[in-house]
């Protein structure tokens, strides 16, 4: 009865200090994903097993203006992606009048197979945006290999874990430093991404101002390292009676060592919550006007480039053979954005094979990348040949990723090369909507 007290009691504490409550982890949280979109402006979204959105986490200030003004929390997430997209292209980050536009996606989860179909249908959403509204942009899966190395900076044990659940656990340690790594190993992906939602709700703090709230923490938490090293000591006796095989006495013994942990642990960790709250809440009243002030941000980009979608979608909506063109752009193939305007359409389409022949390795890679993935998913071999092969996939995919982006950046200063002489000859838009424009 004693090591149940004693358990229950460690767990209030743990849960008290990391921010969770009871309640949290009653909740059927096991198909709760977490899905990070990085254009230049990064956002988190963290999605429940209802495909809602359940907390939005700009994780810079780009992201920050582009979503100060929206609303996305309890929204459909694929109606919460549209909206988001809207936005960077409305103000800005995403140009329609270049060709270059990427969003990569990232999808965090428990189940396998479901973040797989999840990932392919945001993907599929976002492109879809794209071919409706007229703008040459591609949204692709990323890996999250990346998080392997951070794991291991941040000396976390990544045997037997997925890599989902390693990324999951280097973002609540970035976030919440004072989560205990074996703790967060024990629990589900699940369980994690919500204690990641709801820290977020907790702190409130903007993104703009988050690094600086996550050193002045730090700050706190270098002076309460005592309050710390109390809670280490008191999981390792939690250990060790749970596991306790001898007398009563013993037993006993150990109980009351624990008891004098707690006394000492207890008032460090009541004066250590009073500090971080009092922080908290400072940040929280800075975060209030700098959102203001990106509101204000927001706006002005808006006025500066919302045009440039308007007159977009008009020409998509003239011009049914955009769309068509921008699918062959996300499918990697060749592409032309003045499709129906004949004199800019041959400029174009002429460099721009010029430019493909002269990535030709490119399109090497991205079969080669292909196949030693293929490889990988059906791979029976010893644990030391599939590092092998996991290590060229990755450099190939690197190599592929870099040469990729040098490829459509130079396709982008073509487009951007044509549009002038367009200019300069006093030409506009795709106006061409008669025999090419309208083709099916």
């Amino acid at each position: 009865m004693k090591k149940v007290i004693i358990t229950f009691l460690f767990l209030i504490a743990f849960l008290t200090l990391t921010g969770c409550t009871t309640q949290d982890l009653t909740d059927d949280i096991s198909d709760y994903k977490y899905l990070t979109l990085t254009i230049n402006p990064k956002i988190d979204f963290v999605v429940n097993s209802e495909d809602e959105v359940d907390a939005v986490i700009p994780e810079n200030e780009d992201a920050e203006v582009v979503a100060s003004e929206l609303d996305m929390v309890g929204m459909d997430i694929e109606d919460a992606i549209d909206a988001y997209i809207e936005a960077v292209t409305e103000t800005g980050y995403i140009d329609p009048e270049e060709v270059d536009n990427e969003v990569a996606v990232e999808v965090t989860g428990e189940d396998e197979e479901d973040v797989s179909d999840f990932n392919t249908a945001i993907c599929d959403r976002i492109n879809n945006y794209f071919k409706a509204n007229g703008v040459f942009g591609n949204a692709s899966a990323e890996t999250i290999d990346e998080y392997l190395d951070k794991a291991i900076e941040m000396s976390i044990n990544t045997e037997g874990l997925s890599l989902g659940k390693v990324k999951a656990i280097v973002i609540a340690m970035e976030k919440n430093p004072d989560l205990d790594i074996e703790e967060l190993r024990d629990m589900t992906v699940g369980d994690i991404i919500k204690l990641i939602s709801d820290d977020n709700k907790a702190n409130g703090v903007n993104a703009a101002l988050y690094e600086e709230f996550a050193l002045a923490k730090e700050e706190v938490r270098a002076k309460y390292a005592h309050m710390f090293e109390l809670r280490e000591q008191i999981a390792t006796l939690e250990g060790q009676i749970a596991e306790f095989t001898g007398t009563e006495e013993e037993l006993a013994a150990l109980n009351a060592q624990l008891t004098a942990l707690y006394d000492e642990f207890t008032p460090l960790k009541e004066a250590y919550d009073a500090e971080i709250a009092a922080l908290r809440d400072s940040y929280r009243e800075l975060s209030e006007a700098a959102r203001e002030e990106q509101k204000a941000l927001r706006q002005a980009r808006v006025a500066e480039h919302k045009g440039k979608l308007t007159e977009a979608k008009a020409n998509a909506k003239a011009n049914r053979n955009i769309a068509k063109e921008i699918a062959k752009r996300q499918a990697g193939e060749e592409f032309d954005p003045f499709v129906g305007d004949e004199s800019a359409s041959g400029s174009f389409v002429s460099e721009a094979k010029t430019i493909r022949s002269k990535y030709a390795n490119m399109f090497q890679l991205k079969v080669q990348v292909a196949t030693l993935q293929k490889q990988l998913k059906n791979f029976e071999g010893t644990d030391e040949e599939k590092a092998l092969l996991e290590q060229e996939c990755l450099e190939k995919q690197n190599e592929y990723d870099s040469l990729k982006k040098q490829y459509y950046t130079e396709l982008s200063d073509l487009a951007k090369k044509v549009r002038a002489a367009k200019g300069k000859s006093g030409e506009t838009g795709n106006t061409n909507s008669g025999k090419n424009g309208n083709s099916n």
